[in-house]
């Protein structure tokens, strides 16, 4: 299914999937619900890359390299400050494989499992 993102939203949902595969105790998710998360993921990753290669251009075009990122200095902090929201605020359809939220039944979630999941539950209307 077709879904909108903002390139934030894309951004945010990519890091809270990412964490579910980080963290120590993992899932153990029904066979449809992991292949739909892992086909979600593959497809958040793929639009993440692009937002983080333009971040990262953004950063080279108004600042100064350090090992933490770049400094953009007072002068240009405005103009790259409203250059990341233009990148941010772009909106995308994506297409996303849902699960009920009864695929989910009898499986213990963590408050932030849940919301790395939430994007992928059809809504019932």
């Amino acid at each position: 299914m077709k879904k909108k993102f903002t390139n934030l939203e894309i951004w945010e949902t990519y890091n809270l999937v990412e964490q579910i595969f980080k963290d120590e105790e993992r899932l153990d998710l029904p066979i449809k619900v992991n292949y739909a998360l892992q086909l979600n993921r593959k497809t958040l990753r793929d639009k993440y890359r692009i937002i983080e290669e333009m971040r990262m251009e953004i950063g080279k075009k108004y600042g100064e390299a350090t090992e933490y990122g770049f400094h953009i200095s007072k002068e240009f902090k405005e103009k790259a400050h409203e250059e990341m929201n233009q990148l941010l605020e772009i909106e995308q359809m994506l297409d996303i494989m849902l699960i009920s939220l009864e695929d989910l039944q009898n499986i213990i979630l963590s408050v932030n499992q849940m919301a790395a999941l939430i994007f992928m539950i059809e809504r019932e209307e």
